[in-house]
């Protein structure tokens, strides 16, 4: 079965800097470079490369973004959601030094599905549905959620939650519904320890599994990843890597965990391959790469 991925594909500006400026400063960028991004397409990336069959539900404007992600869509081969009404957004990515990376996200299209698109696709048939934390904030989410609670029939079908960094911005309605269905969740330490409002990442993990009952996966960085289910708590060993930038980490580290659980692969040993491939990610600039890149991964690790 393949994997549906609802989100958004924008434009990355990136700039590399020795440090991000404070108040007042001018700073002088050491290289830039500007890609297709946004966490469906990176994650698709990674998908394309494991060989994963999967589709998107991504919207696509009209103007200057939209046609350059057309272009890339079209080159891989994707279906895409077409409203003429705005552009398609951006993210200025600020890359320092040690790699930490900052996000300024100017939304687009992309921020507004629309029910007539997903009332066309048959949730059932696929074995992991992915949802960006972006689209569910706002009108979006409830569109959102409301399709997958009319029509998600297959108990089989996992919901797979990625809220991001706005966590705390999604409707607290559309947070209740969207936990009903048991959705894996999957977020970073500060992610979930702002959601849940504690210092503790065992609490945090514990209060989480009250509202979702299934698996949480909390991403660590240099310490690996933490994997929560039925009130235990194991932590997965990271690969040790030097860090260039950590743009799209979180996004390779999902799209492997699917694309390892959709193969039969038990939990650990996704988990495991998870933070093979993110640890690769991270020793690399930008969030993706091509496929001569990530087969020169395969032989080396």
């Amino acid at each position: 079965m393949k994997i549906l991925l609802i989100g958004a594909v924008i434009v990355d500006h990136m700039m590399w800097l020795d440090k991000l400026p404070q108040r007042g400063d001018d700073v002088l960028c050491k290289a830039t470079k500007s890609v297709v991004g946004g966490c469906a397409f990176n994650v698709a990336s990674m998908l394309t490369h494991l060989k994963v069959p999967h589709e998107l539900c991504v919207p696509v404007g009209q103007g200057i973004y939209a046609n350059i992600i057309k272009h890339a869509l079209q080159q891989g081969g994707y279906r895409y959601q077409e409203d003429a009404s705005a552009d398609n957004g951006y993210c200025l990515c600020l890359i320092e030094q040690n790699g930490e990376r900052t996000f300024i996200t100017v939304e687009g299209v992309e921020g507004t599905f629309k029910r007539e698109w997903l009332a066309q696709i048959n949730a059932n048939q696929y074995a992991y549905i992915y949802l960006v934390g972006y689209q569910m904030t706002g009108q979006s989410g409830h569109i959102i959620v409301d399709w997958l609670t009319q029509s998600l029939h297959n108990t089989t079908t996992q919901i797979v939650f990625a809220p991001g960094p706005v966590i705390n911005a999604i409707d607290e309605t559309v947070m209740d519904r969207l936990f009903a269905l048991k959705p894996i969740v999957h977020l970073n330490r500060k992610e979930i320890l702002q959601y849940t409002h504690t210092t503790s990442l065992t609490s945090a993990m514990s209060l989480l599994y009250a509202k979702n009952q299934n698996h949480i996966v909390v991403t660590l960085g240099s310490e690996g990843a933490a994997w929560h289910q039925n009130q235990q708590t194991t932590f997965i060993l990271p690969v040790p890597t030097q860090v260039v930038d950590t743009v799209g980490a979180g996004d390779s580290h999902i799209a492997a965990l699917m694309a390892y659980l959709s193969k039969g692969e038990p939990w650990e040993r996704a988990l495991q391959q998870a933070n093979r491939i993110a640890s690769a990610i991270v020793g690399v600039e930008g969030a993706t790469v091509d496929h001569k890149t990530f087969l020169k991964w395969s032989i080396n690790r």
